[in-house]
């Protein structure tokens, strides 16, 4: 038993390391940028003369101008760190270049000569009727096309120095565009974005949400308290109803509360979740038919002021909690009553259920003595490792009933683009996963001590 533990911790850093990995570059492959999302926490309009000095002091305090990881694979032709561009804008453009087969050399020198069309034209006061926003935010190398070729149909610049320059280093493009590329391996060493967001989240400091200036870790503790006490409602209801409930169904299959059951289950679980909850809050919350059925408050009116423990102001509320509970407990009801049922069944097809039934005990004794430890091996699988998907924060749930734990706080920060705060989630859940893991292996051989933990 103590090496199999030992084992399994063992095993617990690498698979916790690989899923920080992936979730980190999957918050970096998403649209929305962090630096853009802290001018808007600070007040600062993006038209404003300050702004691109503050998106730089931004972009950098973030460290988002750091390689993301400790080593990158890349065509050769591209530039070791595409991050070190500040200029949103400009990253942008270079990035969309890149990816047409340009290399960064001449990219630079299209920017360059770009830059000093547009100062002679901003400096020029027989230009300043020219619009030349679509050359300036320009994205694509077609944008930046459109962007030339409508300004020159405004004016005549044709005998421009700069812009012929311009047109040159675009035609470069279609001269020197890659076809093939051989990949070039760099190492950043520690001065990354994941290094740097790791070593803080192992002392605790996940850092700042952009969305309201708030301590990452303090959000999640408050978010957390709810999920666990939504994941503590609907483990505890849903075992007093599935135990109880298969053991019977099981002991007498066929029969009509059997089949009566199995056709209830089959429905309630063959309804979506978001579906049954938004029928709830329309019928018993509503002020629809008159509110003749209105027996539950509004969802999502929580008042909870901190003055008393958190446990007793929620309870003191409870009429809050009974849909949402409801809606949680109905369909892992309908799939493990069905499971124990059918577990039931297929043990007492066992030579040892007959030969208690022939030493003389009852079917009820010989099933609650016998067949339970059996029975509930597969229960205690699915129900411990269901326990991380619900700590997510039934993310369904907690939205459509307004509770703010962590689904939902994981739904408003990434619409926000908040990804320092969906980091620190992912990694609370990976660690939550992998834990309950080791739990439901070791309460199988606790539950039937014939199996061996080799064996798990």
């Amino acid at each position: 038993m103590f090496l199999y533990v030992i084992k399994r911790l063992i095993l617990i850093l690498p698979t916790l390391l690989l899923v920080l990995i992936v979730s980190f570059f999957i918050t970096k492959s998403v649209p929305g940028d962090q630096a853009t999302a802290m001018l808007n926490l600070q007040g600062v309009n993006l038209t404003s003369p300050n702004a691109a000095k503050e998106y730089a002091r931004n972009y950098k305090a973030l460290g988002l101008n750091l390689p993301n990881f400790y080593v990158s694979v890349l065509p050769d032709y591209y530039p070791d760190n595409l991050n070190a561009i500040i200029d949103e804008d400009q990253r942008k453009l270079t990035s969309n270049l890149l990816s047409e087969g340009i290399p960064m050399v001449f990219i630079n020198d299209f920017l360059a000569k770009k830059k000093e069309f547009l100062t002679k034209i901003k400096a020029d006061t027989t230009f300043g009727s020219l619009d030349i926003k679509p050359l300036l935010f320009a994205s694509k190398l077609d944008d930046v096309r459109g962007a030339l070729q409508k300004l020159s149909t405004i004016v005549d610049l044709s005998n421009d120095p700069n812009f012929n320059k311009l047109s040159r280093s675009i035609q470069d493009f279609d001269l020197h565009q890659r076809r093939t590329f051989y990949p070039v391996i760099s190492w950043h060493g520690v001065d990354n974005q994941f290094h740097r967001w790791i070593s803080f989240a192992i002392k605790g400091q996940l850092g700042i949400s952009i969305k309201d200036g708030q301590p990452i870790s303090q959000k999640i503790v408050k978010a957390l308290r709810w999920t666990i006490l939504l994941l503590g409602l609907n483990m505890v209801f849903t075992l007093l109803i599935v135990v109880p409930l298969g053991l019977f169904t099981g002991n007498r299959p066929q029969g009509f509360w059997d089949q009566a059951i199995g056709f209830i289950s089959l429905i309630l679980y063959s309804i979506p979740t978001f579906w049954l909850a938004t029928m709830l809050i329309f019928y018993f919350t509503g002020t629809n038919y008159g509110g003749i059925f209105k027996v539950f408050p509004t969802p999502g009116l929580w008042s909870i002021s901190g003055d008393k423990p958190f446990l007793i102001e929620v309870f003191s509320q409870y009429e809050q909690l009974i849909l949402p509970v409801i809606c949680l407990v109905a369909n892992d009801v309908a799939f493990l009553s069905r499971l124990i049922r059918n577990n039931v069944i297929a043990e007492k097809q066992s030579y040892y259920y007959e030969y208690a039934i022939a030493k003389g005990l009852t079917s009820a004794q010989a099933i609650r003595h016998h067949l339970l430890p059996n029975i509930l091996v597969p229960l205690i699988t699915l129900v411990v490792n269901a326990i991380p998907a619900a700590l997510s924060g039934a993310l369904l749930i907690e939205v459509i009933f307004n509770i703010p734990g962590m689904g939902r706080l994981m739904y408003d920060s990434i619409y926000s683009y908040d990804w320092s705060v969906v980091l620190g989630i992912l990694s609370i859940l990976s660690i939550a996963t992998i834990v309950f893991m080791l739990i439901a292996d070791l309460s199988i051989s606790w539950v039937n001590p014939k199996i061996k933990q080799g064996e798990v």
